[in-house]
């Protein structure tokens, strides 16, 4: 005889997994470097999804990537900046014996006379692969500054920055 249906325990239902993390998503376009142990990928086909990175004109007057019509460019176009980013950044001793690697995403703002200022590390590594990074962006050249109809403008670039040990 089955017992009535009050009288049956309720089986546990376990809890919903939780929701996945908010995570910044980067589709890195198809100039990666892959021959060296310092890479940098390509912004210029990057479209970053965050509410950390809004794509429109902000309050202070500075475009974001996307939504500047002529954006700025470094001296020789981006193989241009490829190459002097690897030639100027130095992979920091402690982080190399320890075995540190990653990708350090750095924020800068490029004035209207093309120089970068207001370096920040969005999402970095560890202290000395940050600060390698923004040595690195403090010593960048002058780009050419971004347009929007026609008028010179500030513009924010984020620029992520491999570093990769053999």
């Amino acid at each position: 005889m089955a017992a009535p249906a009050f009288a049956q325990k309720k089986k546990k239902v376990p809890p919903p997994p939780p929701p996945p993390p908010k995570i910044v998503e980067v589709e890195v376009g198809e100039q990666q470097i892959q021959e060296s142990n310092v890479g940098w990928a390509d912004t210029s086909a990057q479209e970053v999804k965050s509410e950390a990175y809004p794509l429109k004109k902000q309050e202070d007057g500075v475009f974001d990537m996307v939504s500047v019509q002529e954006p700025a460019e470094f001296p020789g176009g981006y193989d241009s900046l490829r190459k002097f980013i690897n030639q100027t950044l130095e992979y920091p001793f402690h982080a190399k014996e320890n075995g540190i690697q990653g990708t350090v995403f750095v924020e800068f703002i490029l004035d209207e006379t093309g120089k970068v200022g207001h370096i920040v590390v969005k999402r970095g590594i560890a202290d000395e692969l940050n600060r390698e990074t923004i040595r690195v962006c403090e010593s960048m050249p002058a780009w050419k500054p971004a347009k929007n109809n026609g008028k010179i403008v500030k513009q924010r670039y984020i620029m992520p920055v491999r570093f990769k040990l053999p």
